[in-house]
């Protein structure tokens, strides 16, 4: 063992597998580095998933016939609502009672873990 090798080994923390140079520093920045990227990813969707349901209209301005449901034509214009619709349109009716469209906001914005 020479001089360098005894001397990391002596300060070594206990229980600590010993420090395998430059590759395991460079490992831990690139696992650092993607777990940042992650949380920086899921905070952008959850903004924009904020910003996608606040620029939803209400369900009685979506109604525009006034027949207490949105069928598709009524929401052709909204992409965030027409993409899920048959996901809202719980009894495949093809139109959204308000009890459906309530579940709106949880398609876009699941709720949070604990």
């Amino acid at each position: 063992m020479n001089h360098h090798a005894r001397i990391r080994e002596e300060h070594r923390a206990p229980n600590t597998a010993p420090c395998r140079g430059p590759v395991t520093r460079r490992f831990v920045v690139l696992v650092m580095g993607l777990a940042w990227s992650a949380v920086v990813q899921a905070d952008d969707l959850a903004a924009e998933a904020e910003a996608s349901l606040s620029l939803v209209p209400t369900f009685e301005v979506l109604d525009s016939d006034n027949d207490g449901f949105i069928n598709k034509d009524e929401i052709e214009t909204q992409p965030a609502v027409a993409r899920r619709f048959e996901l809202m349109d719980a009894n495949a009716d093809q139109k959204l009672d308000t009890g459906e469209f309530a579940r709106l906001e949880t398609l876009i914005r699941p709720p949070a873990t604990p």
